[in-house]
């Protein structure tokens, strides 16, 4: 019995010094970026970004009302997107906020970047995404995630991609949209289908 007891207090004692050094790497590392190209964020793209997503809801609605479908086309460029998803990354949860949430689009590649600040500690990160979707098939695969100076294995980016995917199969999150097809191209992405009722 005292030896299974010194076994378990070893077993915690060196989770902890591993939850330790990752946590230190992890906060005290930078992800390279040099590969992105600026984005630049103005008042008058956040403008824009709105317009297209109302102008989305106009066709939605009218697909609603009409109880059939209505084609529809949208494109936004990396700056639009960003403008879009930083004020949510900005807002503080139980669990902390993101702050310069950025997002670069690139042939059939999303990369999002960003600094989770929780816990009083900030770590960067990084994660690059392949994904097109064509003639409603979709495909999908996880190149990097990376958080300060650990790149996550294998093990741990299939997992995510298997939850992501999981999560999207299961109808999350629900947009009134049947994509058809999306195209990722240098700084912009295009998202075709039928708005549904």
């Amino acid at each position: 019995m005292r030896r299974l007891m010194v076994f378990i207090l070893w077993l915690i004692v060196a989770l902890a010094a591993l939850v330790i050094v990752v946590g230190f790497f992890a906060a005290i590392g930078r992800v390279d970026r040099g590969d992105l190209s600026e984005v630049v964020v103005s008042p008058e793209i956040a403008d824009s970004a709105l317009n297209k997503v109302a102008q989305f809801g106009v066709v939605s609605a009218r697909a609603r009302a009409s109880g059939a479908s209505q084609p529809v086309q949208i494109s936004f460029s990396d700056a639009e997107i960003s403008s879009l998803i930083s004020d949510w990354g900005r807002q503080s949860d139980w669990w902390g906020s993101i702050e310069r949430l950025e997002v670069w689009f690139g042939p059939d590649v999303i990369v999002l970047t960003g600094e989770l600040m929780s816990l009083g500690l900030n770590f960067d990160f990084r994660l690059d995404l392949e994904l097109a979707i064509e003639q409603s098939e979709r495909r999908v695969a996880i190149r990097r995630v990376q958080v300060g100076d650990i790149h996550a294995p294998g093990f741990i980016t299939t997992a995510l991609l298997e939850l992501v995917t999981r999560t999207v199969d299961a109808g999350l999150p629900r947009i009134p949209m049947r994509i058809e097809s999306l195209v990722l191209g240098d700084g912009e992405l295009i998202v075709s289908g039928a708005a549904i009722p």
